[in-house]
């Protein structure tokens, strides 16, 4: 059975990944130069390009690195089955690694 995986879940574990605690520093313009942020080839479509086997899954991710003054640009891929797994049991997202 082919389950679809969905934005917001990768969205999910990436703030689940990344979490700070309440009393940390206010938000601020450097924050977000460095957040990483989803790029959509078609904003029509969702963030996430599916091989036509749907086996595995691409995302591409911008963000700014301010120490170097370049936008750093990454094409994460993923293993669909892997991904559906970890979402099933809510495993820590520590233990979804990219492919590649």
């Amino acid at each position: 059975m082919y389950v679809p995986i969905a934005v917001g879940d990768l969205f999910g574990l990436a703030l689940l990944s990344c979490a700070r605690p309440a009393a940390a520093a206010r938000f601020s313009v450097a924050d977000a130069i460095e957040m990483t942020v989803f790029k959509e080839q078609y904003p029509l479509f969702n963030a996430a390009m599916f091989s036509p086997d749907g086996k595995y899954f691409a995302v591409h991710t911008e963000r700014g690195n301010l120490h170097e003054n370049v936008v750093e640009s990454t094409l994460w891929v993923w293993e669909s089955a892997a991904v559906r797994q970890a979402l099933r049991s809510h495993a820590a997202p520590a233990r979804v690694h990219s492919r590649w």
